[in-house]
C-alpha cells in the first residue's frame, strides 16, 4: 500500500510529459488524466484546467469533466465581476504562489472561504486539490 501512491503518481507524470503532451482537445485530455488517476484507483470525481489566455478579452480557458459524464469547455470573459472571483480564488493562490492548494468543503459556509466553495458545495465534493502543472515549450524536455 505504502508504494501505490508513487507508482501511481509516477505513472501519470509519465503519460503527462509523453502522450498527453501533443493533446490539441482540452476536452479529450482531462478526460484522459481522469482516467489514468481513476485506473490507478483515486476517487477523482471531477477535474478541472484552466488556462490563462493572453487574450484582450478572454482571460482564460477551462476544460471541465466530471465522472457524471458532463464535458465543458468554458471561456472567462474579463470583466469586474471575474476579477473579483479571481482575486479570492485558489487559482491566484497557485497561479501566483506556484504551490498546490487543497482545502476541504465544510458543509456550512466559512469566513474567507474562497469563491468557488460555494459553487462546489452542492456537489458533495469533500476536498479540492490544485496544483500548477508546466508543459515547457508545449513538449516535454529531453
Amino acid at each position: 500500500m505504502v508504494l501505490e501512491a508513487p507508482l501511481l503518481a509516477a505513472n501519470v507524470v509519465q503519460w503527462l510529459y509523453s502522450e498527453a503532451v501533443g493533446r490539441q482537445d482540452s476536452l479529450e485530455l482531462v478526460e484522459d488524466l481522469a482516467s489514468h488517476l481513476r485506473e490507478g484507483g483515486l476517487p477523482v470525481d471531477r477535474i478541472t484546467t484552466a488556462i490563462m489566455l493572453l487574450h484582450p478579452n478572454v482571460r482564460a480557458e477551462a476544460a471541465v469533466w466530471e465522472s457524471s459524464g458532463t464535458r465543458e469547455l468554458r471561456r472567462y470573459i474579463g470583466s469586474e465581476e471575474l476579477d473579483e472571483r479571481y482575486h479570492n480564488s485558489p487559482l491566484k493562490a497557485v497561479f501566483t504562489g506556484g504551490q498546490p492548494v487543497r482545502c476541504r468543503i465544510a458543509p456550512e459556509p466559512e469566513p474567507d472561504e474562497f469563491t468557488v466553495i460555494p459553487d462546489l458545495r452542492p456537489t458533495d465534493t469533500p476536498t479540492i486539490l490544485l496544483c500548477r502543472y508546466h508543459f515547457p515549450m508545449g513538449r516535454p524536455r529531453r
